[in-house]
């Protein structure tokens, strides 16, 4: 196994159109933020929280439903990041 970040969080089935403010806005409600990268052209993306305990409050739901739009709601999967190099 690859090296593990505990503070980190893997967001798959972003929409494209999602804005890296939309995605902070909505993960900043668990926690404090070190780093948010998000890939929205290709649907994903990774939040690094400032301590691990805020990524259990993320993960207590798998699931999440996130405004990427005004009005507009979509369903975010979150969940650990796979160990880099598998």
């Amino acid at each position: 196994g690859g090296y593990q970040e505990p503070r980190r969080v893997f967001v798959g089935g972003v929409p494209k159109v999602t804005t890296e403010e939309r995605f902070r806005r909505h993960f900043e409600r668990f926690g404090t933020i070190d780093r948010v990268e998000l890939n929205a052209e290709r649907s994903f993306g990774f939040v690094t929280y400032a301590h691990a305990a805020m990524v259990d409050a993320v993960l207590a739901t798998r699931m999440h439903q996130f405004e990427h739009a005004e009005h507009q709601t979509s369903f975010v999967e979150v969940r650990r990041p796979k160990p880099r190099g598998n």
